[in-house]
Order: structure tokens, then sequence, then C-alpha cells
């Protein structure tokens, strides 16, 4: 019998899909590349994902506001460092149904998709998922949401779709995607590149290649086989602290990962993988705010506001 959907999930998903549908938030990440700003702005390095650096809410408060229109807050799940766990569950106490996941040590943006994709498996073992970063930036909320919504279509076929954003510059700090012939909305991947050279990044721009968002969408189970394949170890440290964020599974969470080697999921999942399809994201004014300078290009005059405040 096919899973109801839940009254928030937009229209097209809603229409073309039989799955429940949940979104991974990812803010455990320790934000030393925006350290700088972030320390004039509070005083200490607070994590990027915590701050208000866009009007009055933080990137986190953000980013589960815009991804909200594609689910319920009781099918959200946000996983934090268990240092900023308190900061985090205040500021998203307005949505009461939000699960608040606490990592307790970095062990790199791997394990922080794994952890909380587990999570969600225990409760909706046939969900679709939306992983999405906490810390950057959209101008056009409606454009990121209308390209995520087609991605969680092209899933329910391919498994696995990214959200690769059309480029403005040949950015050298940014991972690229190179698309395939696209058909029906979503092209496969052929390649990534990973921070290129000036040159090859002027080649990109030329051939149509994306920028990546680390914006992921796929079947839940789908997601945890390909973790498990290419990262065992870490997929049996997480299956030995099941039920994850129970009082006495909390001692086990922190053995686990104090033996853990840090693990990239862009490079040591995404790129080892085969049959991912993209899906472009065009007019959103996307950032991922990763240094100083980049946040003062998408958010020059709210920052300016904030000093002056």
């Amino acid at each position: 019998m096919a899973t109801a959907h839940p009254a928030h999930v937009g229209t097209e998903v809603a229409e073309s899909t039989s799955v429940d549908v949940w979104t991974i938030v990812l803010a455990a990440g320790r934000g030393r590349r925006l350290a700088s700003l972030t320390q004039r702005l509070y005083g200490f390095a607070l994590p990027k994902q915590f701050a208000v650096l866009d009007g009055s809410s933080s990137l986190l408060e953000r980013t589960v506001e815009r991804l909200l229109p594609l689910t319920s807050p009781e099918r959200t799940v946000v996983v934090v460092p268990s240092a900023h766990e308190s900061r985090a569950r205040a500021m998203l106490s307005r949505w009461s149904g939000v699960h608040v996941v606490a990592q307790p040590l970095d062990r790199g943006t791997a394990p922080g998709v794994m952890l909380p994709l587990a999570y969600v498996l225990e409760r909706s073992p046939a969900a679709s998922v939306c992983v999405s970063p906490s810390d950057h930036h959209f101008r056009d909320d409606g454009a990121a949401r209308r390209s995520i919504e087609a991605a969680l279509v092209a899933a329910e076929t391919r498994s696995m779709v990214l959200v690769g954003a059309r480029p403005t510059r040949p950015e050298t700090e940014y991972g690229w995607i190179v698309p395939g012939r696209t058909c029906g909305g979503c092209a496969p991947v052929l390649h990534f590149v990973e921070k290129p050279d000036a040159d090859s990044a002027g080649r990109l721009f030329e051939q149509g290649a994306l920028w990546n968002t680390f914006l992921v969408v796929a079947r839940a189970r789908s997601l945890w086989d390909r973790c498990r394949r290419h990262l065992p170890v870490h997929a049996s440290a997480i299956d030995a602290c099941h039920p994850i964020g129970t009082d006495r599974t909390r001692s086990t969470l922190r053995n686990e990962y104090a033996r853990l080697p840090t693990r990239d999921f862009s490079r040591d999942v995404l790129q080892r993988d085969r049959d991912i399809g993209v899906v472009e994201l065009a007019g959103s004014g996307w950032s991922d705010l990763g240094t100083p300078e980049r946040a003062l290009d998408a958010l020059g005059p709210l920052l300016a506001g904030q000093r002056a405040g």
C-alpha cells in the first residue's frame, strides 16, 4: 500500500511519488572557513549555520523554513554538533516536531549524512530524503524548492539525484558536476571535478558543467546502501547505535565515533558511485558562503547593517 503524503508536500511531488518525503539538514560542521567573520559579528567563532547573516533568522532556521513546504516538521531531521545541541533546539523550538540528532564528534560529512539517514530509516524505511546543507544562501528560495521537487520526482526512477547550480563564473573554489544529455529534466552525472584550476574551470564553464550544491535527493534505503558499500566501517558503527538519539545509545555513539576515521561524503561516496542523476538549479542565486569574501558578495548589505548595529 502506498504511504500517504504529508499535507505540506509540494503539489508536483505529491502527484508524482508514492513515498514519504523527509528532509535531512546538515548542521554539524564547525564552520572554520567563516570563523573570522562570525568572530567579528559575535565575538567568538560561532559556526556559520547558527549565525544570523541573512535578515533576522539564522542560516539554519532559513534552511528549515525553505524546505518545510516539501514535507513537515515531523519529517525533518537536523544533525548538529553535541556542543551546540541546546542552541539548535532553542532555534528550532517554533517547529515542535523537528528532530534534532546530536553528533558527538566531527568525523567529516559522510558520517554527518549517515547518522541522520539511519534515524530516518528507523522511522520510515520507504522514505525519500532531501539532504541539504544548512549554511548555504539562495536569493530565490522558490527556485531552489522547484528544483528539489523536480529531483524528488526524478529520484523515483533513478534513486539518487543531485541538484547542480547553473554557474555564473568559472569558479575554482567550488566542486563541479559534468552532466550528460538531459532527458525529462534530469541528466546523468558523467563525472565530478573538485576545485579545478583556472583553465579547467574556464573549460567547465564553457561546456555547461554545474556547480555542486551538495543538495542530494534519494531513496533513503538506496542512499544508505551506497554509503554502506563505500564506507562499511562507518555503517557498522552507526548500526551499533540503534535506536539513534536515545539516552542509552549516546555513550555507544561517542565510543563508536571516537574510533571512526574522517570521511567526506562527496569524495568517498558520490565520486565513487554510479547511476547518479543531476537536475539543474537555475536562477536561485546560490552561494555556499564558504569564505568571508563569498558571504560579503551574497549578503553584503545585510552584513553591513549587522556590523553597524
